[in-house]
């Protein structure tokens, strides 16, 4: 079983964040750097075929000409090629969701899509369309024991929005304690 540290915008509106907190009980865990109004900006073509990344950097410059950074850089394709990989029942730890004092665990129960994100208010966001569907658990305080700060420790050199967790003693560490969450 993998894990995997899936991590959301974290400068997120107050709003924002809660919205993609329903979204992960609602079982779409949400992931930026794709323009829904933009099929192109997806990972994976009508015949579920990887995109290359030359391609999606291409749609990228040419979709996003008026973000503060419309010039893609080659990590953000592998970041967000790392949602590929996931399989049902990997574990997700989701940090600072729904607060920068919490943690949210999720298990995987479908791979990658790509579909449009509706707000809180029923009006269509721009960005989110990247979703790996979950089966959301439980939301833990990062100090509320020594298991949730062990998995806080774990997870804190991951830094990318998508990571999985390959180092052999940091996966024993976080499967650890998260046994002993249960």
């Amino acid at each position: 079983m993998t894990i995997v540290i899936f991590r959301t915008y974290r400068e997120a509106q107050d709003q924002l964040r809660s919205d993609l907190y329903r979204e992960l009980h609602c079982g779409r865990l949400r992931q930026g750097w794709g323009l829904v109004a933009y099929p192109s900006m997806r990972l994976l073509d009508d015949h579920r075929h990887r995109i290359p990344q030359g391609a999606w950097e291409d749609n990228y410059r040419r979709l996003c000409h008026d973000w503060e950074d419309p010039d893609p850089s080659p990590h953000r394709y592998t970041i967000l090629t790392r949602m590929l990989e996931l399989e049902r029942d990997d574990i997700i730890i989701a940090p600072n969701m729904p607060d920068d004092m919490h943690f949210t665990l999720a298990h995987v129960t479908e791979g990658y899509r790509f579909e449009v994100f509706i707000q809180h208010d029923g009006n269509e966001h721009e960005d989110f369309g990247h979703i790996i569907k979950v089966k959301p658990g439980e939301t833990h305080s990062y100090d509320e024991s020594d298991h949730t700060r062990s998995i806080a420790d774990g997870i804190r050199p991951y830094r990318d929005a998508v990571n999985i967790v390959r180092h052999p003693n940091r996966q024993a560490q976080i499967h650890r304690a998260l046994r002993s969450l249960q």
